[in-house]
């Protein structure tokens, strides 16, 4: 019903590092940015160990970067 969040992962190797660039369709900011990040910096992690090279920048983007209602008060204590 619901359709996928990621739109794609694109590794590359500049300057002898890999760099991992992000695409969401939609993120929701408070409840899954940060888990969502933390997973594909671990994915990237693992890449470049497989491959050798040093884990390089980390780039996340999102079309649709929200929050719900139901956490506007959780994000008042960051105001």
């Amino acid at each position: 019903d619901s359709p996928a969040c990621l739109q794609h992962l694109q590794f590359l190797i500049r300057e002898g590092k890999l760099h991992l660039k992000v695409l969401m369709r939609s993120n929701d900011a408070p409840e899954a940015t940060f888990m969502n990040a933390f997973a594909f910096i671990m994915l990237q992690k693992r890449v470049a160990e497989n491959i050798g090279v040093p884990v390089g920048s980390y780039t996340h983007r999102a079309n649709s970067f929200h929050c719900y209602e139901k956490d506007f008060k959780l994000l008042e204590g960051y105001i």
